[in-house]
């Protein structure tokens, strides 16, 4: 069977299922989420006793400012890479961004060294307070870069790679008086084999030994251990509710109409993470006041897609778009993405509706609005005055670390607009379970939900987010993993479409060792 981590971005987005919601801690224990920056990582505290397997680890480090151009080379020297074996580097891609004052940011992305290459494997090692290893370790078989094998690689997902930015450059090929940073970022998520894997972390541990078969660096977690909370445990269960129904006894809204939805998340026990009416603030959240975990939107992390941390980018947000039968990838081109309520697909333009509100708003996670601004767990959309007769989806999406476990969450339900008549979807594209089943299965990936149909509504071909034909032909384009040719339309498109293809713009297997 042919396995594929890229494949995960073709169909899936949003999906309310009973299997969905109880994503999280599985009959193998809990997953451990580990984030190493620069060789070090926060205390984190083990609730309970429950066995642990490796869900998510991204180990990175990032080399001082400087105003001198010398590629990744300072990467090299780096306590955590300097024993790396760096041979074959070598630049793949290079884009230019927009920034503040009318200047750029280029980045410029490095694959091919031998520990980027080779497979590789992660072990954890509970100590005690001496040093001493106490228990059994966790072991974790990451594979390698050009290849998947079903029994034995123990995630879907395995990207090792390295960037450079340079920011302040004043013109797109000019980087005069620019200032330079470099940046390795080695990720490994989304478990297959947890049944595996998972063993017990014995109460004496005082900390947690990472060694990678690549490094000579030892990476050291210190850990506390607590009893299960009373008021939530560990899991993530997010749902919307609809809190105001059509009026006038309908069963559907009218164009024009507000509709109210409730975000509820809860752990896996059913226990609700916050008293209803409110969410936590940015700031509770951005501070670690809030205890339940929730993530909001981290602008630190330069997240960037494929290469590095969109999975912990945390951008809370929930949409509506509709029909369902006439969505596609907006061509709108969005003019205030701070607003309330954003607008990312137009009738006049694209065919259908689409409406974004995030959580916190926009104009407090992406404009610089008061981090303490209260969070309502009611979101608002007044739906466009010429939104057409169907059916139409709410979409969620959430994260939460809590107690060493990191979760991407989300949910959706249907509603009625202009008319009793439901409208199905129309994918264009089909075939994904042929690639993603069991632990790959999109339920366990992404944004947790495999439903495609929402997905237009947050990626646009204009400024918002990204269209979505071109996220998904980017990640696959770049993934050594996806071993299909990714000029072969008829793999993935139910009709073969016409025009160049967003987002394809390399072909890393160029970039891989020939396999054994």
């Amino acid at each position: 069977m042919n396995q594929n981590p890229g494949t995960a971005a073709l169909c899936g987005c949003f999906l309310l299922t009973a299997a969905t919601l109880l994503q999280g801690q599985t009959n193998s224990g809990v997953g451990l989420s580990l984030f190493f920056q620069n060789g070090t990582m926060p205390p984190t505290t083990l609730y309970g006793n429950a066995n642990r397997y490796l869900q998510e680890l991204d180990i990175t480090s990032k080399t001082a400012a400087s105003p001198v151009d010398v590629g990744i080379e300072p990467l090299k020297l780096l306590p955590d890479m300097a024993s790396l074996n760096w041979n074959g580097v070598h630049l793949v891609e290079e884009e230019w961004k927009p920034s503040a004052a009318g200047k750029f940011t280029r980045v410029r992305y490095y694959r091919g060294a031998l520990w980027m290459q080779r497979s590789s494997t992660f072990t954890i090692t509970p100590v005690d307070a001496n040093g001493t290893a106490t228990g059994t370790a966790i072991t974790a078989d990451a594979g390698w870069d050009d290849r998947i094998r079903e029994s034995t690689d123990d995630a879907w997902v395995r990207r090792f790679t390295a960037r450079q930015t340079a920011t302040g450059c004043p013109a797109k090929n000019d980087c005069t008086g620019a200032s330079y940073t470099a940046q390795a970022v080695i990720s490994f998520r989304d478990a297959m084999l947890p049944q595996n894997r998972a063993r017990a972390v014995a109460t004496n541990a005082a900390s947690l030994e990472l060694r990678w078969s690549e490094s000579n660096f030892i990476y050291r977690l210190a850990i506390n251990h607590a009893p299960v909370p009373a008021s939530y445990g560990y899991g993530l269960q997010p749902s919307l509710e609809l809190v105001n129904g059509p009026v006038g006894g309908r069963t559907y809204f009218l164009a024009g109409e507000t509709v109210q939805l409730r975000i509820v998340l809860k752990d896996n026990a059913g226990h609700r993470l916050h008293p209803s009416g409110s969410l936590p603030t940015y700031a509770q959240v951005s501070s670690g006041a809030d205890p339940s975990g929730i993530r909001y939107y981290n602008p630190n992390l330069n997240p960037q897609l494929y290469y590095a941390f969109k999975h912990r980018e945390a951008n809370g947000l929930v949409t509506i778009s509709g029909p369902t039968d006439r969505m596609t990838t907006s061509k709108l081109s969005v003019t205030n993405s701070f607003a309330p309520q954003v607008i990312t697909a137009s009738v006049p333009t694209d065919g259908f509706s689409a409406l974004v509100v995030g959580y916190p708003p926009l104009s407090v996670t992406r404009n610089g609005g008061p981090a303490d601004t209260p969070v309502s767990d009611i979101v608002s959309f007044t739906l466009p005055f010429d939104a057409l007769p169907g059916t139409y989806v709410a979409a969620l999406k959430a994260r939460r670390e809590f107690g060493g476990e990191a979760l991407n969450k989300g949910a959706m339900i249907r509603l009625q607009v202009g008319g009793v008549n439901v409208t199905g979807a129309s994918p264009k594209i089909g075939g994904c379970q042929d690639c993603h089943e069991g632990r790959s299965a999109f339920p366990n990936v992404l944004h947790g939900l495999p439903d495609t149909t929402p997905c237009a509504a947050c990626h646009t071909s204009a400024t918002f987010i990204g269209a979505y034909d071109q996220r998904v032909h980017t990640i696959h384009d770049r993934s050594n993993r996806f071993d299909e040719n990714i000029n072969e339309c008829s793999t993935c498109h139910r009709q073969i479409p016409s025009g160049q293809a967003n987002g394809i713009v390399i072909h890393t297997q160029s970039n891989s060792q020939p396999k054994p």
